[in-house]
């Protein structure tokens, strides 16, 4: 990382004031000469003692006392860095800052203003401030800078945008930094879901130079970033002098951050403490000519113990000389990683997916590491739309969020499979978006999402049923039609149409179809899911011959040109000869005309009810019956006057 700050300095009447020979009994003529490195030692109190300079190179940062239009909530709170925030709540939201109180001499040239955005996020990612000024009271504004995106999850952080060299693209003026007219722009760019951006501060920074004077710049970056525990990390300072004077006797100074022990320094500096130990370490560079500089290096070894997610902050270093007082760098923060590297991804399946379907989600977590992981969570973050059903493997007790695994081997991987449901009634383009995240118990983290795009499908399905089959000529057939939205989407103007073979005739139908005809049906309506029987009664024509087939179809529309279809076919037979039994009242079996062409089954069965002995009343043995296979009657238990037991004929 990289941080740049100018050094300030000051002049009354005719000497320095805010470099430290003059500050410590030294004129330009030189009377007096102090030891450098006790200097640095009590410069840090002066400069918190000093009056504003009457020219500087710097500002420092300066913070807004005025929240003008917007809409971020509590905007006031990004008044001051102390963890205390504003925040944004919904995408494209803005918010404009003024009264930053700053003052640089009418003859200054701006050469950058610098804009530290500190910020984070919650459990989102591809959240970004977007950053504008303005020199004429908000009328006009710059074009905007953004900040790199904010890590979800992650503390708050400094996001640094501008900086001592960049002017926004425009000349600025002393005049147009007044707070009349100097205002700073925040647009929030947080697209998908409400959860907000916090903005814990917004201080600005302008640099300057003055003609003829000498401007000392200093920067400082970080590596490796990350780094892990116990590895040496090198800071390099750079200074330069892009004034048009020399400047003299320039110290510059760092101090050991936290977490961390000094191990050497390069080129050999007049101060430092011990290896292994902690405190400042000090160069006396000398002059710096116009358009000279150089580098001085530090080297700290990270402390044992620290997890995935620590930070190393360097806060202090600075620099100073005779025509500038000790300004500090801006915090360059290192970030802190150990073996175990967790991976995960995410896959989704169907995609797109119908409202109302199943979606499968398949996480592989995976360590890549030296190191064994333990203690892995993994969260699920389902989204609004989206509803779990089950996983392999379960969940923990009490969850359909979270999976544990004890420990996961350099070099291993596992999945979790989660089925759950897209809720029913969503419109097209609608997007699922799911996030998994993963963490062990030393702070190691990974994360995967899957967006899935809902797609409505329309869809209409009939059916149709008919009985009995095979039926007999001129008897009855019945039809049953089932029909349904299949689809994920509601239909409009849906009608039933039959079409009925020639040789049937419509009896009646439940519902009944629509006034003036026998064969359409109104539906109207159905949304998804939804159906309805409707029951068709129709008359077999007489006379058809056996092995006749009679075709009917049934057709399903929609006034979208949704459409189905569904037909049966139905087998014709003959109607029996009979039941081989002459019934009481009967001539032949099914025949009323005994003998004749007229007679059912004349040559299956004849009554003989002349040739019966025991006719002794003269009447037929009605009692008996005639079988189809002795064409005769047979005794049926008779009685009197047929009580001879025996065959009647």
């Amino acid at each position: 990382m990289k941080d740049v700050n100018r050094i300030r300095g000051t002049r009354a009447n005719g000497l320095r004031t805010g470099g430290r020979a003059a500050r410590f009994g030294r004129t330009r003529q030189g009377t007096t000469r102090i030891v450098r490195h006790t200097l640095v030692a009590v410069v840090a109190a002066f400069v918190a003692a000093a009056a504003a300079p009457a020219a500087a190179d710097s500002t420092g940062e300066l913070h807004a006392t005025q929240a003008l239009s917007g809409s971020f909530t509590n905007a006031t709170n990004a008044f001051v860095c102390d963890g205390v925030t504003a925040d944004v709540t919904s995408n494209n939201e803005t918010h404009t800052y003024a009264g930053f109180g700053i003052s640089v001499p009418p003859t200054a040239i701006i050469t950058g203003i610098q804009v530290r955005v500190r910020a984070n996020d919650g459990t989102r990612n591809n959240r970004k401030f977007q950053v504008s000024l303005s020199w004429d009271g908000g009328s006009t504004f710059t074009d905007v800078q953004q900040t790199r995106n904010i890590r979800r999850n992650a503390p708050l952080r400094d996001f640094i945008v501008g900086g001592s060299a960049y002017t926004w693209n425009r000349t600025w003026t002393a005049a147009e930094l007044s707070d009349t007219n100097f205002r700073l722009r925040l647009l929030g760019r947080m697209p998908g879901g409400t959860d907000p951006i916090h903005l814990d501060c917004v201080p600005i920074t302008v640099f300057y130079r003055l003609p003829g004077e000498p401007s000392l710049n200093l920067a400082k970056t970080d590596g490796p970033d990350p780094i892990e525990p116990l590895q040496n990390l090198t800071y390099t300072i750079t200074y330069s002098n892009t004034g048009e004077s020399t400047a003299t006797n320039v110290i510059v100074s760092d101090q050991i951050p936290a977490d961390t022990t000094f191990v050497s320094a390069s080129p050999p500096p007049a101060s430092a403490p011990a290896v292994g130990g902690t405190g400042t370490v000090t160069w006396e560079v000398g002059s710096v000519p116009p358009g000279g500089g150089g580098t001085v290096t530090l080297v700290v070894k990270v402390d044992a113990g620290l997890v995935t997610g620590d930070d190393l902050v360097n806060t202090t270093f600075s620099g100073a000389g005779d025509q500038h007082e000790s300004s500090p760098g801006k915090p360059v923060t290192t970030s802190v990683v150990n073996p175990v590297g967790l991976g995960l991804t995410k896959a989704d399946s169907p995609d797109p997916v119908q409202p109302g379907a199943n979606l499968t989600y398949v996480l592989t977590y995976t360590n890549s590491g030296s190191a064994t992981a333990t203690g892995i969570i993994v969260s699920e973050a389902y989204d609004a739309n989206v509803t779990f059903l089950s996983s392999v493997p379960s969940p923990d007790g009490g969850f359909d969020d979270q999976w544990t695994i004890a420990t996961l081997a350099p070099g291993a991987s596992g999945t979790i499979t989660i089925t759950a449901k897209a809720a029913a009634g969503l419109a097209d383009g609608v997007l699922l978006t799911n996030v998994a995240d993963l963490s062990d118990d030393a702070s190691n983290f990974a994360e995967a999402g899957a967006v899935t795009t809902v797609q409505n499908v329309a869809s209409l399905s009939i059916s149709k049923t008919d009985g009995p089959d095979p039926v007999t000529s001129g008897g009855g057939l019945t039809y049953t039609i089932t029909y349904e939205n299949s689809g994920t989407t509601t239909l409009t103007g849906v009608k039933v149409l039959e079409a009925y073979d020639a040789n049937l005739s419509f009896a009646g139908a439940t519902p009944a179809p629509d006034t003036g005809t026998d064969n359409t049906w109104t539906i109207g309506t159905l949304d998804p899911g939804e159906g309805g029987s409707i029951t068709v009664s129709t008359t077999v024509a007489v006379g058809l011959p056996s092995g006749t087939l009679l075709h009917n179809q049934v057709f399903i529309s929609d006034d979208a040109a949704h459409s189905a279809s569904a037909s049966a076919s139905t087998l014709v037979v003959q109607p029996p000869c009979g039941d081989s039994i002459v019934q009481p009242g009967e001539d032949c079996d099914e025949g009323g005309a005994n003998g004749s062409s007229a007679s059912c089954c004349t040559s299956t069965c004849t009554f003989r009810a002349a040739l019966d002995p025991c006719d002794d009343d003269g009447n037929a043995c009605t009692d008996d019956v005639c079988t189809g296979s002795s064409g005769v009657c047979q005794h049926d238990n008779n009685t009197a006057p047929c009580d001879d037991g025996v065959f009647c004929n």
